[in-house]
């Protein structure tokens, strides 16, 4: 029992046991499910804690928080199908107020150490694609339509076309009768009996 006790009187013996305690408990801290991550990591950039999300992110992407592409203010974020392929997971994540007329997105998170981390690079490349797709989608819908109203209204452009050429042939054939009518028939041809 003396033993006990010098262990707890002696404060460097003290000191390296809550040392050890502390690394031990860190170390022993549950890992996180890719939800948990895409969750904590999404509220984070929110809440513009980037520190907190630099832990939540993979090495190769936590520079990119240094400037964040995409600010998500007032949002709230909910999270639907989870697709864990070995090292690579992917989150669904849904988006409100909407960004960029998009309401979701895909999260994408890699294990780095046994941790899952959110790839931010290609999270934010699939809201960006996403939105990109979907305005050239929308440009694409766009053009269809203006060339289908084109194709019905050819027919009618044509017939006002040549209505308007037979309009324009009638007047330009009246002013000329007119021309010759208001000029005497000698000055029709002003080099008429010339060498």
């Amino acid at each position: 029992m003396k033993t006990n006790a010098l262990f707890l009187k002696n404060p460097i013996v003290l000191a390296i046991g809550f040392f050890c305690f502390t690394l031990l408990s860190s170390a022993c801290e549950s890992a996180k499910t890719p939800a948990q991550v895409t969750a904590t990591f999404w509220r984070a950039i929110s809440e513009k804690n980037l520190s907190l999300a630099k832990h939540y992110c993979n090495t190769s992407s936590q520079t990119l928080l240094d400037t964040p592409t995409v600010l998500f203010d007032q949002t709230t974020f909910a999270y639907g199908k989870i697709v864990i392929e070995g090292k690579h997971a992917t989150v669904e994540t849904r988006v409100s107020p909407l960004i960029n007329k998009r309401s979701s997105f895909t999260t994408v998170l890699i294990q780095e150490e046994n941790h899952w981390k959110v790839d931010y690079q290609h999270s934010v490349e699939n809201l960006s694609g996403n939105s990109v797709n979907a305005f050239f989608q929308e440009l694409h819908a766009l053009g269809n339509n203006i060339n289908q109203q084109l194709e019905q209204q050819l027919p009618i452009l044509e017939k006002e076309i040549n209505a308007i050429g037979k309009t324009l042939k009638q007047h330009i054939e009246e002013f000329t009768n007119e021309l010759k009518n208001a000029l005497p028939e000698e000055q029709n041809n002003p080099y008429q009996n010339t060498i």
